[in-house]
């Protein structure tokens, strides 16, 4: 405990012992978040009591951890029902015109708002099932009711040099939040930061496997086990076997990689996170575990500034296999029943994107391996595993 105290730190202890002492149980909580504000200034004492009300308060009282898994479930992309829908409309909202993406945008933005600490007291923070509730009435369609809101969690897209465009299904979204305390404790502009690094890599490996799923779907449709041979987009026998041999090809790179960076983030790092919030005795050391599970996603997953052109060359492999779906998307009805030329334009395109996706894997399986001889990656001995490093059990 520090000597000197100021008038108001003693003013703010007495409140707090006369709010314990208190019969009146909704006095404590405000009690205890006034002192938690002093507790917090740069002259501040520990007091092994004052840290446990402060750390009921935060743990308890407010279950701010609940908060985290709601963050998880949708701004980590964490619940597959939510996640699915978010990126189907992000897709649909590509091949529409600029009054419906808009649209969609805006449907999609409230869909992402999270109440912080609005309303009367901080009471929505602890409803889960209505904070559900208004995630999912969000992304119905059939109210076009633009609502703005306060005090809330959103994403807003990043204007892409060299264009005017600023549309949300860009490849870079920023994560605004603005909370009041005791949120704003927790969320400094650097955890905001990492929030959107993670969320931008999470939301293109959905948006990768949800294409590569379009593409498996045409590619069966197309085959030539089919009775009509007008619903195939093409009846050249090579197209055919270009897109099956790209699908697998590109299944192999979504499933490993996409796999193993969602791992890192939902998986064991996040059960760590839990296991340190329960264990912790002080605020601090609740703030510290939310930041250390933010910088072990941010290593993990290869989200630091040194690994860019790593991380560079993974994503491309997920943009190759987004934009032959989109294409295929685009072109498919002037290939059907339209003879060897177009097939022969999509033939191209499939062997080109196979060749770039070749390339892309070689690449990714020297400097991985580099990186995991130099350390510090034990984490990725498994993603090597599942590559299959050695040259007669390697499918590339």
């Amino acid at each position: 405990m520090f000597s000197t105290l100021s008038d108001s730190d003693g003013e703010a202890n007495q409140n707090v012992e006369h709010s314990t002492a208190s019969t009146n149980s909704e006095s404590l909580p405000l009690a205890i978040s006034e002192y938690a504000k002093r507790l917090l200034s740069p002259l501040r004492f520990s007091d092994d009591e004052v840290q446990k009300k402060v750390l009921s308060f935060y743990v308890e009282d407010l279950r701010i951890f609940e908060h985290f898994g709601n963050l998880r479930a949708h701004i980590l992309l964490g619940a597959g029902d939510f996640a699915t829908i978010l990126v189907e409309q992000i897709d649909a909202a590509s091949r529409l015109s600029e009054e419906d993406e808009s649209y969609i945008e805006r449907r999609t933005h409230a869909a992402l708002t999270f109440y912080g600490s609005a309303g009367p007291g901080i009471r929505s923070l602890r409803d889960q099932v209505h904070l559900n509730r208004c995630l999912r009435m969000a992304l119905n369609l059939y109210s076009k009711d633009a609502k703005a809101h306060t005090n809330c969690l959103s994403l807003d897209a990043v204007e892409d040099e060299g264009s005017r465009k600023v549309s949300l299904w860009g490849t870079a979204v920023e994560v605004q939040y603005n909370v009041d305390y005791p949120l704003d404790l927790l969320f400094s502009q650097k955890v905001l930061a990492m929030y959107s690094k993670i969320f931008n890599l999470l939301l293109r490996i959905l948006r990768a496997k949800r294409s590569l799923r379009s593409l498996f779907m045409t590619s069966r449709r197309n085959s030539a086990l089919r009775r009509s041979p007008h619903a195939r987009f093409s009846s050249d026998k090579k197209v055919g076997s270009a897109l099956w041999d790209f699908c697998w090809q590109a299944e192999h790179f979504v499933s490993v990689f996409g796999g193993f960076q969602t791992e890192q983030v939902l998986g064991s790092t996040w059960t760590a996170f839990q296991t340190s919030w329960d264990t912790a005795r002080t605020i601090w050391e609740l703030k510290d575990s939310h930041v250390q599970y933010l910088n072990d996603c941010t290593h993990r997953c290869l989200l630091e500034s040194r690994h860019k052109s790593i991380l560079g060359v993974m994503t491309e492999g997920f943009d190759i296999v987004i934009n032959v779906e989109k294409q295929l998307s685009i072109t498919i009805e002037d290939c059907t029943g339209m003879g060897r030329n177009s097939g022969d334009v999509f033939f191209d395109l499939l062997k080109s994107s196979s060749v770039s996706l070749r390339r892309r894997i070689v690449f990714l399986r020297d400097a991985l391996q580099r990186l995991f001889d130099d350390g510090p990656h034990p984490h990725l001995h498994d993603l090597l595993t599942s590559l299959g490093f050695g040259k007669e059990s390697s499918p590339w």
